[in-house]
């Protein structure tokens, strides 16, 4: 469905002031996944708006309506199984909106990479084998700490 450029430019607004998605959406009466599509490369994102956000966010997860995000800590010694699961991470996998994907043909080395993940970090392997036998691998609701 097209919109009119006066919603697109409101939601550019309302972002810019620190709405969430939701929030946008529901104003607007536009689905979610369009406000993301017309805000996601064009608005930057100040201090303040990136602080109401956040907060907006933490309220979300105390009445719980979002999935709570895991930090994972910086690792204070890079070991062999560290280094392997980065290297995996960056080479064969992906992130995108709080999750990390892991792709591979190998089972044996799917579970690996899962097991090395679950370990050091803690955090839960989600299994699927998606087209030409490849294995996806999701860590859902995580982010590294910056």
């Amino acid at each position: 469905m097209s919109y009119p450029q006066k919603i697109r430019d409101q939601a550019k607004t309302l972002r810019k002031r620190g709405f969430s998605l939701n929030e946008i959406s529901a104003r607007l009466n536009v689905p979610k996944a369009t406000i993301h599509d017309w805000v996601s490369h064009s608005v930057k994102l100040d201090k303040k708006a990136r602080s109401r956000i956040a907060r907006i966010t933490v309220k979300g997860q105390k009445r719980g309506n979002v999935k709570r995000l895991i930090i994972v800590p910086k690792p204070k010694n890079w070991d062999k199984a560290l280094v392997s699961v980065v290297a995996h991470l960056l080479f064969d996998g992906g992130r995108s909106s709080a999750r990390y994907t892991y792709y591979n043909s190998s089972i044996g080395m799917a579970r690996e990479v899962a097991g090395k993940v679950k370990g050091i970090f803690g955090l839960k392997p989600h299994r699927r084998t998606v087209e030409n036998g490849v294995i996806r691998t999701t860590f859902y609701s995580a982010d590294f700490a910056r």
